[in-house]
């Protein structure tokens, strides 16, 4: 649903008139009717649910143009198709294939081999067990000893192939069903069958044994009005300890509820899994910059998970990204960046802190690209920016919104979020340029490798898709992948990495501007909430923003902190 506008660019004529009058009372009709023009854009973002951004050419507007060219949305399509074939857990067989498919895109369009388009793989000290899952049956059995199959998987593409949580060991099995701990029997031999994560039975277990746990966890994204039955037949993308003893499976709901309703019902099991040590590798794709080539915008995009949209569609939205940046360099539609651009594909986390660890750059600003390809229609999902820690932590007030996705603890401060600001300037342009494009920005609630940097101090903000009625699922696939929103959502991160790398001294009043309508907007929010105290919060992180973003544009200037 669109929010309301804000304001009217009409009721703004008579003012306009007055500011675009000459001293001799007439006035300039083609200035007065830029102004209007301008106005009525400047209001009509209610795409994007959120502060209000100063509209114009500059910021990230200047590199839009030559994206959208460039971008080849077949290209990223098929790309996240191939990614999606397989179970990516760190270092298996699947994720192994999925750095090669983006390494060979990336090499196709001469990363490695031309001037300042670096390739390079960033290799952890220590192996890792790779995990792969290989198949998996579940079945019931009766009283009467009859087998009705459940669940089941046999090849790497298959839909059911979360049914094995990541980490389990594999096994061949049949117990009694056991619905609390307490009813486990002493020998060992039971199933515990749960509404939970199958993390969470296993912790239940305490100091009891089970033959394996079956878990049905559901969230309140998953069961969403539009989900109907679908929510039932799910079954949730789930980890455990790499130390587990006994198998862990994620059943669906109406599977769990099926074991969990009659008496005296069994379950079998069989389960097959690989894990073996295997180095873990992440590739790192590096437009090197032409002034500060030891500065980068870092672009993490996750290849770990088995979903399409996650985060199959970051991964390949953010190579075909790098090769359209390269492509519209190549063809001088953009000048070559000041500093560089990395991006890096690999372990979520993991290879965020081992660029910071192993890279010979220096982070000027990180971006996390998670979930860019989300459909509206097949998943619920609306493209949201994260920004980065600010006093909305303290208390959140409209236009505000959590997520649906939940929070971890912030273990940083707040920063001075200019690059927030730069994000969201990114999305109302994207916004403008394609009007069925539609997102918001949220508080920060961390859980992706935003987080890691932010933890180092440097700026950095999350670009996804939520609430995702797929998301950690079976159902998360090339299907609920929807080719423009991945292109809209990949123009945007692309566009802001850009600003930040090669930012202009004039792009800093647009910055302002857009500011300046944000501190607005946050200072009335708390008076109208009767919250000083925040009001307070906001003044005082207002002016570190001002600070940073005219250090970004006017390098050579100074202003009073």
């Amino acid at each position: 649903m669109r929010r309301p506008r804000a304001h009217g660019a009409w009721p703004l004529a008579a003012a306009l008139l007055v500011a675009c009058a000459p001293l001799d009372g007439g006035y300039d009709a083609d200035q007065l009717r830029r102004e209007l023009r301008r106005a009525t854009r400047q209001a009509d973002q209610s795409f994007h649910a959120g502060a209000p951004v100063e509209l114009g050419a500059d910021g990230p507007a200047r590199f839009l143009d030559a994206l959208a060219r460039a971008f080849d949305r077949g290209k990223a399509l098929r790309l996240v198709r191939t990614i999606d074939a397989g179970f990516r857990a760190p270092a298996n067989e699947h994720y192994e294939a999925g750095l090669e498919a983006l390494a060979a895109h990336l090499r196709d369009a001469g990363f490695g081999s031309a001037e300042r388009l670096e390739l390079a793989w960033l290799v952890e000290p220590e192996p890792v067990a790779a995990w792969t899952p290989l198949s998996a049956r579940v079945e019931l059995v009766d009283a009467a000893g009859e087998v009705e199959p459940l669940h089941a998987f046999a090849a790497p593409a298959d839909r059911e192939r979360t049914l094995i949580a990541q980490g389990s060991p594999g096994g061949a099995l049949e117990g009694p069903v056991c619905l609390r701990p307490e009813d486990l029997p002493a020998d060992g031999s039971g199933v515990l069958v749960g509404l939970e994560a199958p993390a969470r039975l296993l912790a239940e277990l305490g100091e009891r044994r089970a033959a394996a746990v079956l878990g049905a966890p559901l969230a309140a994204y998953h069961q969403t009005a539009a989900a109907g039955a679908e929510a039932a037949e799910l079954l949730a993308y789930a980890r455990v300890p790499a130390a587990t003893a006994i198998p862990c499976l994620c059943i669906s709901r109406r599977s769990a509820e099926r074991l969990r309703a009659g008496a005296g019902l069994r379950v079998r099991i069989d389960a097959r899994v690989r894990s073996e040590p295997r180095p873990l590798r992440h590739l790192v794709a590096t437009i090197r910059g032409a002034r500060a080539p030891d500065e980068a915008v870092v672009v993490a995009a996750h290849l770990d998970e088995p979903g399409a949209n996650d985060n199959a569609s970051g991964c390949a939205g953010m190579a075909e990204g790098a090769v359209a940046i390269a492509r519209a360099l190549q063809d001088d539609r953009i000048s070559w960046p000041a500093a560089s651009v990395s991006f890096v594909f690999g372990a979520e986390f993991v290879q965020s802190r081992a660029w910071l660890e192993q890279s010979q750059l220096r982070a000027r600003a990180a971006i996390a690209a998670d979930m860019l390809g989300n459909s509206r229609a097949r998943t619920g999902a609306i493209a949201l920016l994260e920004r980065e820690p600010d006093p909305s932590l303290t208390r959140m007030l409209p236009p505000d919104e959590p997520s649906g996705w939940g929070s971890s603890e912030a273990r940083t401060g707040q920063t001075p979020g200019g690059l927030s600001l730069i994000a969201r300037c990114a999305l109302v342009d994207v916004g403008l340029r394609e009007r069925t494009f539609e997102s918001r920005d949220h508080p920060f609630e961390g859980g992706s490798d935003h987080q890691v940097f932010l933890e180092r101090g440097i700026p950095a903000v999350l670009f996804w898709h939520f609430p995702d009625r797929t998301y950690h699922t079976n159902l998360d696939r090339y299907d609920r992948v929807d080719g423009r929103e991945l292109e809209a959502s990949a123009l945007a991160v692309l566009a802001t990495a850009l600003a930040v790398a090669d930012p202009q001294a004039r792009d800093f009043e647009r910055y302002l501007g857009s500011h300046v309508l944000e501190e607005g907007l946050r200072i009335e929010a708390a008076r109208a909430a009767g919250d000083p105290a925040l009001e307070q919060s906001w003044r005082a992180w207002s002016a570190p923003r001002r600070q940073w973003l005219r250090e970004l544009c006017l390098p050579s200037a100074t202003i009073a902190r």
